[in-house]
């Protein structure tokens, strides 16, 4: 797979701390190649992007807000919902065919060379033969540690509890139909949280990256779960 089929979106949300400043410092020091493949798309939960001002004159950032009715629609909505809602307008970007796309929170930090090493994880998965999968970049469970990866791979079954949407992979006929399924049990009518539909979604076809390519750092959290970091990430690659 090329690393420029990779459609790369933050979802993220004005708050205090705002740590998007940090996982965006983060992201480009981490990845010397995002300067040659398409934008970073910064998808905000909301229409006042005063926080956002500094980045909008950038040519690798697109930022895409939301708009007016949009606003006006969702205001009185849950967190949770919400949080549903820019989920499922991530997973409405553009992904070239054959690709995919990689959604992070606006709270994480990121592996040197993480976009290499996300191919090379794509790569194995797919020459196993599986199609339709989630692939999470961060997970607070020890995968690699309890020894659940085989030789020379670099991810395993995401055989625990699946939880948390801080750093995911869908390729992208996952991400049209998660879409669907996601606006009509989280945006259209409120079921979950969106981390917990896309397990009900895809409870056996969830793998996760050994060891983490991404690690949370949002220590205040947005009320939407916990804090959890991951005790993989600052292992070296195997």
């Amino acid at each position: 797979m090329n690393a420029e089929l990779i459609t790369i979106a933050v979802m993220t949300v004005d708050r205090q701390p705002c740590y998007l400043h940090q996982t965006l410092a983060s992201m480009f020091m981490a990845e010397r190649r995002l300067h040659d493949l398409p934008v970073v798309r910064l998808v905000a939960g909301t229409n006042t992007l005063g926080y956002l001002d500094n980045y909008a004159h950038h040519e690798r950032i697109a930022v895409h807000p939301l708009g007016d009715f949009e606003q006006q629609v969702i205001s009185s909505w849950s967190l949770p919902r919400r949080h549903c809602h820019n989920y499922w307008r991530c997973l409405s970007l553009p992904v070239a065919d054959g690709g995919g796309i990689c959604i992070c929170e606006d709270d994480v930090i990121f592996r040197d060379n993480f976009v290499s090493h996300l191919v090379k994880t794509v790569d194995q998965v797919q020459e196993a033969g599986i199609r339709d999968y989630g692939l999470a970049l961060s997970t607070c469970y020890d995968f690699e540690a309890e020894g659940r990866c085989g030789t020379g791979r670099s991810y395993c079954a995401y055989d625990d509890p699946f939880y948390g949407t801080q750093a995911m992979y869908y390729p992208a006929q996952t991400a049209a139909e998660l879409r669907e399924y996601l606006y009509e049990c989280g945006v259209q009518r409120y079921t979950k949280p969106s981390d917990i539909l896309v397990r009900d979604r895809y409870a056996d076809r969830i793998y996760a990256c050994t060891p983490s390519l991404v690690d949370h750092i949002g220590v205040t959290s947005t009320g939407l779960g916990c804090t959890g970091r991951s005790p993989s990430f600052y292992r070296p690659m195997r």
